[in-house]
């Protein structure tokens, strides 16, 4: 079926695909982008409660201390109600932390399955417009192979003339003797150029100039000059 499609139909077909992955990578890599910025503040967050066990550690000792300076009766070793209160806190933003961690390696998975997904796009138009290079292509080539069946016509026609005996002042007959502006047509060569300076160069460049811009137009049309 893809096969018996227009070059042109196909490449737009994959640039619309290749556009919407493109678009989802994007958004992957804003989610993903913004997962991180999560886990940044849920670190900042946890980070506040860093002094927890060093404040139950100390209020404990004091506790102690007192109990052996003979000052207070023997403590319960324990969390007071107050840090018990930020202990929570820190273990509730401890899971907050892994959470959005999680989430992010996720999102982050996303992103580099998009990557892949739209490299296989670009791929596809690629292909497309290479497609499209070769059915341009094939078009002058017609073009030329007509010229050049026109050419070995009239090449034939004016040799032929030179294969036609005439009377010559004596009466003889001598083959007709062709002009220099018939010879220097039947015997004329492509031009050659130094190798800076030859028109493939200029044409290859504008075959990639229109290659580029069928990646992202499917309507493009080649340089006039080409």
């Amino acid at each position: 079926m893809l096969a018996q499609t227009k070059p042109r139909d196909r490449l737009r077909v994959a640039i619309g695909a290749r556009d919407e992955c493109q678009r989802k990578l994007d958004v992957a890599e804003v989610a993903a982008g913004r997962a991180q910025q999560l886990v940044r503040q849920a670190e900042n967050h946890l980070a506040t409660f860093a002094d927890v066990d060093g404040t139950i550690a100390a209020f404990n000792a004091d506790a102690v201390t007192a109990w052996a300076s003979g000052t207070d009766k023997e403590p319960t070793i324990g969390v007071p109600a107050q840090l018990a209160v930020r202990r929570n806190a820190r273990a509730n933003a401890t899971d907050r932390l892994a959470t959005a961690r999680a989430t992010h390696s996720a999102l982050a998975d996303k992103v580099d399955e998009a990557r892949v997904v739209l490299a296989d796009a670009n791929l596809n138009v690629s292909e497309a417009a290479r497609a499209v290079l070769v059915e341009e292509a094939t078009v002058l080539a017609g073009k030329l192979y007509k010229l050049k069946r026109e050419e070995w016509a009239l090449s034939a026609r004016l040799r032929g003339l030179g294969e036609v005996w005439l009377p010559s002042a004596n009466q003889s007959l001598k083959p007709m003797q062709l002009p220099s502006p018939v010879l220097e047509a039947i015997t004329a060569r492509e031009s050659q150029h130094p190798p800076s300076a030859r028109p493939e160069i200029k044409h290859a460049a504008m075959w990639r100039s229109f290659f580029t811009a069928l990646l992202s137009n499917h309507d493009a049309r080649p340089d006039a000059a080409l």
